[in-house]
């Protein structure tokens, strides 16, 4: 084909991009890593993608060369035509090609792994990952006469052949969990909602042992600032790292709809992407976290309300294409298996509850409970009304509801809390530096009461923490390097809080 001929072509053809390796005597091992529209060069055979122009290879042709490098190459192209009508797909559809490649990459990696390629007949065989192990230094693979993906029970070919939509019936994590287990790791780490982080952990145990992704429930989590709903992220992520579970944090402050200045959800899907080590397995059931979900609640910013069209197909399920590297590398990213949660403190709705509990009170005599209720009871119908969409809130059907911690309950958070930054510090100090921290009630009162003066609950604690022990920090270290380890005595008192000169080290 001339060249003037080749750009005047159809960009038409979809191919497999993939790696490769050579497995034993004249075998390959190919990892398909993107599908891509563009055209074939007839006199090189070299395909052209129409997203960046870059060149590839033709898998076979090399193979047959024996010039195999580290490098991408293409494999098993189709005509575009053929590949909308074999997914349903109505060509005059905005996006329609790259719903189809979405699809077709989507219906490779949830079947395969890793394939083989036989030298003698260039016949491509894709295998699952779970079979590697089992295969011989030369596997036979005379066995299959046409390029298929093999799967329990189940055959799903390649072009040329009908392509099935795949089945999604599996729990690829294979997760077994010990919920009494998993709870009580939760509570004594988060303290003062012992009932919201049991529902917590119900529903997310139930979330990751479905095994259609479709039973998957989305979480919403609701309560006023420092009540311990980031806090319960943090204790979630490092419970599941056991599980090898991905749990991403995102800001819902910096999140927009696409076209906005910000970052849209494809941004949040590609760091997952990456967190999940590119493990479809893992990222697509992961756990998709929003934090301070409530600034995005619709104001006089249009940018707001779209940016809640944005989340809200993540919250309901979506392929997302997410654009993964520099050179326009996409990867189909399905949300519908994954946990998505969101957080926040809706500071303006129970400002406004607690107002109205209040001046029912002095009309009606109501019990603590009852007032409680009327504040925490938190209705679809408020948080429509605090700027969120009638189709977004339905989408999140738990909503848990953290309550503020009172003294006794911040007495708790910095006693007995394994998380507790009073009880890591007082650890560290005399573990590190051989140095006994002594206190008595009247300390603990007084870093009290100043959490409750920042009127911002738990969060306060680390920083109120560090300015109680910068100073006897400082002390401590110096003698530690003089003495070479001595045992020595740190003693606070309530006025140590007020001015962390004040106190005794012996």
């Amino acid at each position: 084909m001339a060249n003037e001929n080749l750009v005047n072509s159809p960009n038409n053809k979809v191919v497999i991009i993939c790696s490769v390796s050579k497995y034993g005597n004249d075998v390959y091992t190919i990892c398909p890593e993107e599908v891509t529209l563009g055209k074939i060069n007839e006199d090189t055979k070299d395909f052209i993608c129409m997203f960046n122009n870059r060149s590839f290879p033709e898998l076979k042709n090399i193979i047959r060369n024996e010039e195999v490098e580290d490098q991408l190459y293409y494999f098993a192209p189709i005509e575009l035509d053929e590949l909308l009508d074999k997914f349903h797909i109505n060509e005059k559809e905005d996006g329609a090609a790259n719903v189809a490649m979405v699809m077709y990459m989507k219906n490779i990696r949830e079947h395969i792994i890793e394939a083989r390629i036989d030298k003698e007949d260039l016949d491509v065989r894709f295998i699952e990952k779970s079979k590697l192990a089992k295969m011989p230094e030369k596997p036979n693979l005379d066995a299959i006469s046409r390029p298929t993906i093999i799967v329990p029970d189940k055959e799903i070919i390649l072009p040329g052949e009908e392509i099935t939509t795949p089945s999604q019936y599996v729990n690829p994590l294979g997760v077994k969990i010990d919920l009494d287990y998993f709870i009580n790791y939760m509570k004594e780490r988060i303290m003062n909602n012992d009932e919201t982080i049991e529902d917590i952990c119900t529903t997310i145990s139930y979330n990751l042992t479905a095994s259609d992704p479709y039973d998957v429930e989305k979480i919403l989590s609701i309560g006023p600032t420092g009540s311990g709903k980031t806090e319960t992220l943090k204790v979630l992520r490092e419970w599941a790292k056991g599980y090898k579970i991905p749990v991403a944090i995102f800001d819902g402050t910096s999140l927009s709809a696409a076209g906005y200045k910000g970052k849209d959800v494809e941004d949040f899907l590609k760091r997952l992407y990456f967190d999940a080590d590119k493990n479809p397995a893992l990222y697509e059931r992961a756990i998709f976290a929003i934090d301070e979900i409530d600034k995005l609640k619709a104001s006089e910013l249009e940018m707001k309300e779209a940016a809640q069209d944005s989340l809200l197909k993540a919250v309901e399920g979506a392929i997302f294409p997410v654009e993964i590297d520099k050179f326009g590398t996409t990867v189909p990213i399905d949300t519908t298996g994954m946990t998505v949660w969101g957080l926040g403190a809706f500071s303006e709705l129970f400002k406004k509850k607690k107002k109205d509990a209040q001046g029912f009170g002095f009309t009606a005599k109501v019990s603590k409970e009852e007032m409680e209720k009327m504040i925490y009871d938190v209705t679809d119908e408020e948080l429509v009304k605090f700027g969120f969409k009638d189709e977004f809130v339905p989408r999140f059907p738990n909503k848990f509801i953290y309550r503020e911690a009172d003294k006794d309950g911040l007495r708790i958070v910095l006693t007995k809390s394994k998380r507790s930054v009073l009880l890591r510090t007082v650890k560290r100090l005399l573990d590190q530096f051989n140095t006994e921290v002594i206190y008595d009630d009247s300390f603990i009162d007084a870093f009290l009461d100043k959490t409750l003066e920042t009127k911002s609950g738990g969060r306060s604690l680390n920083k109120i923490c560090a300015a109680t022990f910068k100073k006897a920090k400082a002390e401590i270290m110096r003698a530690d390097f003089h003495d070479d380890g001595k045992k020595k005595v740190l003693k606070l008192t309530a006025d140590t809080v007020s001015n962390p000169r004040k106190f005794e080290l012996e």
